[in-house]
């Protein structure tokens, strides 16, 4: 038998390293897949030091019994396909283990099972940087995957300095930002970074927002990435924010909540939309969320499942595109699960979305026909105030390496106004 799970596993690795892997639910009872750097509530950036640091991956079933899974981990290339080393390269210990942690939640009108998890940990350490990824399949039939997630780990081996402006290549104080930023290289050695290092820059997380880089200017140790119009990006707004941690007392944006057996419901206000009107600050955390319930202890087992309505008035619909509704609950992805439909009867883009208490960001993007990038433009405005996160990464594979060291991830904020 352990025969046959293990030529199983090398067959479900071998047909995945065939793509690019993706943080994704392959199972639509999968749940709120999070990942923490604390083990706490909050959903964190996946990116862990190699040099020490731990990343907590949970998610939640919708069922009431523990089903028995396992997860096996794949080192990747930056474009996150697998990479060719084998796993005693990258890896001391086994890179396909059991989950032992999970629990039934309490006191919730939704039954789920918690699964937990812990990268490094007792059987399992990392020894090379790159992107990795984590998946979790039963543990009789491999096969049968149940979630993907990504994360990197980071040599930090390098250093960016960098600014984001509002004088941009395309309008001045207007609707965008631009990112000028400098890799430093420091002792590490390099033999030709100009055509070994490779640079990616994504704004709030957002996977439909990347792009690859050239330096702009190469000097003595130093890599400059300015005046590239790549690097302009939509200023955007702020997020909305949603607060529903307890069914008493909800915060702004949030009508009503009520209870139609067998479940909870989250009328929110409608977001009218906005693209004309002036900067507004609101206080966000750029698209994250956090589990959260006043009602109870042991947030992960006790935080309940809402339907949560999220409505946006339109007298007609938009054409020549989609519009979405995204935050890192969703993961920011573009797909049928976070597109809102119209609704010509009540006027307006409607969407569902089963959530688990907790605080939310979340904002609408348009995608025109034949785009696979987001613009906020047509529905929340743009503007070039707007507080946004860009993460900067640093890849390098020199001569006759075998895969893509990742020296480096950087976070750079834009100044509030």
């Amino acid at each position: 038998m352990r025969v046959n799970i293990l030529i199983a596993l090398a067959l479900l690795v071998q047909v995945l390293s065939a793509q690019q892997y993706e943080t994704k639910a392959y199972k639509n009872t999968v749940k709120t897949m999070r990942t923490s750097l604390k083990g706490d509530r909050q959903q964190d950036f996946p990116v862990i030091a190699l040099d020490g640091g731990t990343i907590t991956f949970s998610f939640d079933e919708l069922n009431g019994e523990i089903q028995n899974y396992n997860y096996t981990l794949v080192h990747c290339d930056a474009d996150w396909t697998a990479s060719s080393l084998n796993s005693m390269e990258w890896a001391d210990g086994f890179v396909t283990n059991e989950i032992t942690d999970a629990d039934i939640s309490a006191n919730t009108t939704q039954q789920y099972v918690h699964y937990s998890l812990t990268v490094p940990n007792a059987d399992v350490s990392l020894k090379a940087s790159g992107n990795y990824a984590l998946i979790v399949h039963e543990a009789e039939n491999p096969e049968n995957v149940v979630c993907v997630y990504c994360f990197y780990v980071s040599e930090q081996a390098v250093a960016v300095l960098g600014s984001v402006t509002s004088e941009t290549r395309k309008e001045i104080k207007k609707r965008y930002q631009e990112l000028q930023f400098d890799v430093l290289q420091g002792r590490y050695p390099m033999r030709d970074a100009s055509t070994e290092m490779k640079v990616m820059v994504m704004q709030n997380s957002r996977p439909d927002t990347r792009v690859w880089l050239q330096p702009t200017f190469i000097s003595a140790g130093k890599f400059s990435y300015k005046n590239n119009d790549a690097l302009v990006f939509e200023g955007g707004v702020e997020y909305h924010s949603i607060d529903f941690s307890s069914r008493f007392s909800y915060g702004e944006g949030i009508e009503k909540i009520r209870f139609y057996d067998p479940y909870y419901h989250v009328e929110l206000m409608p977001d009218d939309p906005k693209p004309t009107a002036p900067y507004e600050f609101m206080n966000d955390v750029n698209g994250r969320y956090v589990i959260n319930v006043q009602e109870w202890d042991d947030d992960d087992f006790t935080s309940d499942y809402y339907f949560v309505h999220f409505f946006v008035p339109m007298p007609s619909p938009l054409f020549g595109g989609k519009l979405y509704v995204l935050g890192d609950f969703n993961h920011n992805r573009l797909d049928e699960n976070s597109r809102m439909i119209y609704n010509a009867q009540l006027q307006g883009y409607e969407r569902t979305i089963l959530l688990k208490q907790g605080g939310y960001n979340y904002t609408y993007a348009f995608v025109p026909k034949g785009s696979d990038k987001a613009t906020l433009q047509n529905v929340e405005g743009s503007h070039w105030e707007t507080e946004n996160e860009y993460q900067v990464f640093v890849y390098y594979r020199g001569f006759g390496e075998r895969y893509d060291h990742l020296l480096c991830v950087t976070v750079i904020s834009s100044n509030r106004k």
